[in-house]
């Protein structure tokens, strides 16, 4: 699987389709998004190699970022190496009215262009 954006939802792979490797994604924040919820963190457990960055914070394993927020302007990154492959991570974010989220992956998003808004933001 490859990074995507999904609603409020963006993330690589799923529990039935491994993250690519060699993947390099960023994804940016349109807006303020605040809180949000990981639904799914399951990556190599080694930050060297495999691992998302909020901030100057990298995750890795199976502990995704907690207590966290995003906003407007803020980066988070991925990136695997050319090894081990995982289910990867989904990140919800919030109920924030015009959300958008931008990704590096257009096709990804179900848009023609490099962002997805909620609500035709």
């Amino acid at each position: 699987g490859s990074c995507y954006v999904n609603g409020r939802c963006f993330g690589t792979g799923s529990v039935s389709e491994l993250y690519s490797n060699s993947e390099d994604c960023t994804f940016t924040m349109l807006t303020d998004a605040g809180g949000f919820a990981v639904h799914r963190f399951d990556v190599e457990n080694d930050c060297q190699k495999d691992f998302l960055t909020i901030g100057s914070t990298n995750y890795c394993g199976t502990s995704g970022p907690s207590g966290v927020s995003l906003v407007s302007g803020e980066e988070v990154t991925w990136h695997s190496n050319d090894a081990s492959r995982f289910a990867g991570f989904e990140i919800c974010l919030g109920d924030v009215k015009d959300l958008c989220v931008a990704s590096t992956s257009p096709s990804a998003d179900g848009s023609d262009g490099n962002f997805y808004c909620i609500n035709g933001g």
